[in-house]
């Protein structure tokens, strides 16, 4: 970064659509494409910070076509969806709107936690909803969620 007004003011916009896109959806880890004039690079945000590829020529380098070609092929974890989580049966999202007084126009999704002796562990949650803050820290969310086991409302902490 070249320390001008310019510069500033790009990182901070690309950190805020990181930070939206981190905080509204299940991910481990996101790209993005920064393109200024006649380079791009390639980021990688995650919890812990930024990766970020040096400046190339994207009219004279193939890396970039090449970073496509090899992200649509990836498994859906390589590209960085939180395999914990996953879309539950009508009848338990059904039933997890009724816990969690929920109407039918929210998403609800399962998330498998680990439980006694690594048994996974079922809640159900809405969906969250963007919230600012900075692609690295703790990003602790907090839901109200419905656990089956025990058919009750409990609390559940996801960072």
């Amino acid at each position: 970064m070249n320390g001008s007004n310019a510069a500033k003011d790009t990182l901070g916009q690309i950190t805020s659509y990181a930070a939206v896109q981190l905080s509204a959806q299940f991910r481990t880890h996101i790209y993005s494409i920064l393109i200024v004039r006649n380079t791009a690079r390639i980021l990688r945000w995650d919890r812990s910070g930024t990766i970020v590829t040096g400046a190339f020529d994207y009219d004279q380098s193939p890396y970039l076509v090449e970073f496509f070609l090899w992200y649509s092929a990836a498994p859906a974890a390589m590209r960085g969806k939180d395999e914990t989580v996953s879309t539950p049966g009508r009848y338990e999202a059904r039933k997890a709107r009724k816990a969690l007084k929920l109407t039918s126009d929210i998403p609800i999704v399962q998330l498998s936690v680990p439980g006694p002796n690594d048994t996974p562990h079922s809640f159900y949650v809405a969906t969250p909803e963007a919230t600012a803050y900075t692609p690295p820290g703790r990003t602790t969310r907090a839901f109200s969620a419905y656990d089956p086991s025990s058919d009750k409302v409990v609390f559940l902490k996801d960072t």
